[in-house]
């Protein structure tokens, strides 16, 4: 029979948590690179439903008889949560208590929807340029800019598609490696 060493409980209660550490490590990066993948997939998402949001609402102001509040809340209703936030938030700015101008309700939409789900800069522009003439006479004028940034969008949705495929294995991948490599530095 072979000899077993005794192991010191105070050394074996160490090593467990040395190794519970390391592995907690490795887990919190690894979740970070999935949660900045997850960013990347969130702005598409987001992208495909502002595009559908806006075809929604150009068939509505298309037809010359809904008002815009209405119609935004029609939108909200078929694109459903999340996306729903930006289109009630417009709806309710331009009605009472508010009563904003939809230039000023739409900007402050977007402001809030920046904030929120993380547009970028080039994404805020196209859609507060089309805020400034959205709720005008001219419903022609208004289906033209409403197709214009669907467009708009649907290139930033095509370039978004190629970041999200280009990068969110390697930040998954980044993540874990980070948090093997400090495993390794302190052990």
């Amino acid at each position: 029979m072979g000899i077993v060493p005794k192991v010191d409980r105070q050394e074996a209660r160490s090593t467990v948590l040395a190794e519970l550490g390391a592995g907690l490590a490795v887990l919190a990066a690894t979740w970070a690179g999935q949660t900045l993948a997850w960013a990347l997939a969130r702005r598409v998402r987001l992208l495909e439903s502002l595009e559908h949001g806006l075809l929604l609402l150009e068939g509505e102001i298309g037809s010359g008889r809904t008002p815009l509040p209405e119609a935004c809340r029609q939108v909200a209703a078929l694109v459903g949560a999340p996306w729903d936030h930006f289109w009630l938030r417009v709806a309710q700015e331009v009605e009472p208590p508010a009563c904003r101008p939809p230039d000023q309700a739409w900007r402050l939409g977007v402001e809030e929807l920046g904030r929120r789900m993380g547009l970028t800069p080039e994404d805020r522009a196209a859609l507060t340029r089309l805020g400034d003439r959205l709720g005008s006479w001219d419903g022609a004028e208004q289906a033209r800019l409403l197709e214009r940034t669907r467009h708009q969008l649907g290139v930033h949705r095509a370039k978004a598609q190629e970041r999200w495929e280009r990068e969110a294995r390697l930040w998954r991948f980044a993540g874990f490696s980070a948090g093997a490599l400090v495993v390794l530095i302190l052990y």
